[in-house]
């Protein structure tokens, strides 16, 4: 947690601070960051890679939870479904 630059996470560099950074390693505690998050009233903004993003010079006053797990795992539904 602390004063992050989005810019120094997105490909082309763009974007200012967010006073409220999570940093999302490990995904058997995302309940628990997307719930820490919210309490600040606000829906939180999730950051991946960076790439795609676009993020305003100003910065942003919603907490950023950055994702930095790598690969899909996916998990069978009880039913057969995925």
């Amino acid at each position: 947690m602390g004063q992050h630059l989005l810019s120094d996470h997105t490909t082309l560099r763009l974007g200012g601070p967010a006073p409220l950074w999570y940093t999302h390693t490990d995904p058997a505690v995302w309940d628990d960051i997307v719930r820490t998050a919210g309490e600040h009233g606000v829906c939180p903004f999730t950051l991946g890679g960076g790439s795609n993003t676009l993020a305003d010079d100003h910065g942003t006053d919603r907490p950023v939870i950055h994702m930095t797990t790598r690969g899909i795992h996916i998990h069978p539904a009880g039913d057969g479904q995925v």
